[in-house]
């Protein structure tokens, strides 16, 4: 929480200075730079470019996510909505320790965690291998780092044919000292846009303590 509150208010200081870059440490040591518009990236001088990700966005959990399921392995909880999604009593996969069901029927989503830590910049590369055992046409069609709830979290939107139907996956990809952790949902490509916000509500459900 700490180093949201240092980059907030460097970024304050930043709207009222000129339009050169700042530079700053978060709580954990790690240079920082911070722009003029909001954003901010890893100091390249002082960090290794695999390292070297931009935050696009900040998420909070939704207000309505009020049912909160805590993780066997891991330590984290995903908060989620009740009113939209339910736990199933079985698995949808073998891997995952929990999966979930829209309350259409029509949308599913899964958590994945283990005691592996995995470097940020290797999810994609992961992400598209295992889905590739499963669908061909695979293609990641956005990734980007976020801030949820104050941790760095991989977002990534992947597509892929499964049995001649056009799939859409989202993820949040998560690893620290405790392990790693994968949050996927997933549906019908033409359905999408029609359960787009409630996959990200869900999503950002996750709170790693």
């Amino acid at each position: 929480m700490k180093t949201i509150m240092y980059i907030m208010l460097a970024l304050l200081l930043c709207s009222y200075a000129s339009a050169k870059d700042i530079t700053a440490t978060t709580e954990d040591g790690k240079k920082i730079i911070l722009s003029e518009n909001g954003t901010w990236k890893y100091d390249k001088k002082n960090e290794d470019k695999k390292n070297d990700q931009l935050i696009t966005q900040q998420f909070t959990t939704p207000a309505d996510s009020t049912s909160v399921y805590n993780a066997k392995r891991g330590n984290f909880i995903v908060k989620y909505n009740p009113s939209k999604w339910e736990i199933l009593s079985t698995s949808l996969n073998q891997m995952a320790e929990a999966s979930f069901q829209h309350s259409s029927g029509d949308a599913y989503a899964m958590i994945i965690t283990e005691r592996i830590r995995i470097p940020m910049e290797n999810f994609d590369s992961i992400v598209v291998d295992n889905a590739q055992k499963v669908a061909t046409n695979v293609e990641i069609t956005n990734s980007e780092v976020r801030l949820v709830n104050g941790k760095q979290v991989k977002f990534i939107e992947l597509s892929g044919v499964i049995q001649g139907i056009n799939f859409v996956y989202n993820y949040y990809v998560y690893s620290d000292s405790k392990g790693s952790t994968q949050i996927t949902l997933f549906t019908s490509k033409e359905l999408y846009p029609e359960y787009k916000q409630d996959f990200t509500d869900f999503l950002n459900g996750f709170n790693a303590k």
